[in-house]
């Protein structure tokens, strides 16, 4: 992670370029520039005042630049503009988790979340820029409980902090006495962005939905490392390995390690592709506790994905119950099937 106190640059461009892709689904990508901003736009609208000015009917912000670090990093140097985001960034119910507690598993309540809005100046239109200092982990789950909670206009800035720095981009420094906007009650639940331990257990061929939404045909994308996926590292949960039928698609694979933007929309689609996902099929991401696994929803976004849930309690509730099944392992790659992406499921001992 690049100290604040340093300024190196580490992000020499930014691609706003879109590209006519075709996969075997037909799913075409969005503009990139739907869900990424560029450090060219922000400094324009820097310019212009953008991520200050207030709307005076409601006195919510037009436009809102949330940096995701924690208070010492922000003080030390931030974009001009920016607000803290004031809650620790993976946003859930209890952070750090609670011993015991299974509400560490879910985002954060709906009330705090209102809240922390009022705080932001954030209202159902205005439109947010997330950044963070870790090639955009934070900012991508940021960005998805801000959409599971119903808001339509938020994007992630391409190549974060470090980008921002390596284009030259100015930076204020000091600290900044938050002024709580009243903004309207807008947050709803978007049931449909987020997946439970019954869909995921239809989605692997292992149960049925139990009342949630069909998830039988749905992909599992599974967003951690090679370790956890094969079963070598289980992260201290109960047990190790990964959910049946699941692809391996490692969140960090969709960012470029020199310039930590995201990698080009047609090298991500083959990325995936390469892997077995099917952008055309209901997709539900997972990791460890749906951190890395909404940024690998974000990416599949990306690609054109138009159905992809989080599941938001991952493999800290999955592994450590002994009802569910478990694979583990690695064999040479297969020559068909959903397996061809080189992984064989072996039963957990």
């Amino acid at each position: 992670m690049l100290p604040r106190s340093s300024f190196l640059p580490l992000c020499r461009s930014f691609s706003t370029a879109t590209h006519n892709l075709g996969t075997r689904s037909g799913v075409q990508p969005p503009p990139r520039e739907q869900l990424l901003a560029t450090a060219s736009w922000v400094a324009k609208q820097i310019e212009a005042e953008g991520f200050r000015a207030t709307d005076r009917a409601t006195s919510e912000h037009e436009h809102v630049l949330i940096d995701c670090a924690a208070e010492p990093l922000f003080v030390r140097g931030r974009i001009p503009g920016s607000q803290r985001l004031g809650h620790h960034a993976f946003l859930k119910a209890a952070w750090p988790p609670v011993d015991g507690a299974e509400h560490d598993n879910v985002p954060v309540r709906s009330d705090k979340f209102h809240d922390l809005m009022e705080e932001l100046g954030i209202g159902p239109e205005t439109r947010v820029v997330v950044y963070d200092d870790a090639n955009a982990l934070e900012a991508t789950r940021v960005r998805w409980v801000l959409q599971y909670y119903g808001h339509r206009h938020v994007r992630v800035l391409d190549g974060g902090w470090k980008g921002w720095v390596s284009q030259g981009g100015k930076v204020e420094t000091g600290a900044v006495t938050p002024t709580k906007q009243r903004v309207k009650q807008w947050s709803r639940k978007q049931p449909q962005r987020i997946a439970g331990l019954a869909a995921v257990l239809e989605a692997s061929g292992s149960g049925t939905s139990g009342g949630e939404e069909d998830c039988g045909a749905a992909q599992l994308v599974d967003a951690r490392s090679t370790a956890e996926f094969i079963g070598v590292n289980a992260m201290g949960n109960s047990s190790p390995g990964r959910v049946p039928e699941a692809l391996h698609c490692e969140w960090i694979s969709a960012i470029d390690s020199q310039t930590h933007c995201f990698r080009p929309q047609e090298k991500l689609r083959a990325f995936f592709d390469k892997r077995g996902v099917d952008l055309g099929q209901p997709l539900i991401t997972y990791c460890q506790a749906g951190i890395r696994a909404a940024h690998t929803a974000f990416s599949l976004e990306l690609c054109g994905a138009a159905a992809v849930r989080v599941y938001d309690a991952s493999m800290k509730e999955y592994l450590n119950q002994e009802s569910t099944p478990k694979v583990v392992g690695t064999s040479s790659p297969q020559s068909s099937g959903r397996l061809a992406y080189g992984y064989r499921d072996t039963p957990a001992q």
